[in-house]
């Protein structure tokens, strides 16, 4: 099986996820008390993050369901990990495969990893994640918000998290544009 390349190498070294990045993902998400409400990108399109109604602060994940959490989102996001890999970590990733199989074949000069300092249980199936993109050891997207869900006993990194990098970077997935994929679930 053959390295596909780092999935989120191509935001990294674009520049495009540096620190405009993270205060997008961070300003999209609900940060605490009341619903996420119905807000809208600057084109005037439901942000996918946006859409998603959190309640409260959530609570700490036990150690179990952190290490799953930080699992899945290594996987997704490490340079080394395969189209299969990453597929397997996102939440209907099959959906992504296109995408994600392109931004494989990018070549990618750097290291990327993610690594997890948080979770925060919002219900038993999604959590609010906080984590970090580096490459080369060095921090590009410092303690960003994104999510994760539970999908048959396994966590994954949330689809509404890939598809706000995706809108992001200006590249669009069809998957993204469906509700019923970008939802988290109850």
């Amino acid at each position: 099986m053959s390295r596909a390349g780092h999935r989120y190498g191509h935001f990294v070294t674009t520049g495009l996820i540096l620190p405009g990045v993270a205060l997008a993902l961070v300003s999209c998400s609900s940060s605490g008390g009341g619903s996420g409400g119905d807000k809208t990108s600057s084109s005037g399109a439901p942000s996918p993050v946006a859409t998603v109604a959190t309640t409260g602060a959530g609570t700490a994940a036990d150690a179990a369901t952190k290490a799953a959490v930080t699992k899945a989102f290594q996987d997704f996001f490490d340079y080394q990990s395969t189209a299969e890999q990453s597929r397997n970590a996102l939440q209907d990733g099959d959906l992504f495969k296109a995408v994600l199989d392109q931004q494989g074949t990018q070549s990618y000069a750097q290291k990327s990893a993610a690594s997890v300092s948080s979770v925060k249980l919002l219900s038993a199936n999604t959590a609010k994640v906080v984590f970090t993109v580096s490459v080369g050891g060095k921090p590009l997207l410092p303690d960003a918000d994104g999510y994760a869900v539970r999908i048959g006993g396994a966590w994954k990194v949330a689809a509404t998290t890939f598809c706000s990098l995706l809108t992001l970077e200006g590249d669009k997935a069809d998957a993204c544009k469906n509700p019923a994929v970008t939802a988290l679930p109850k």
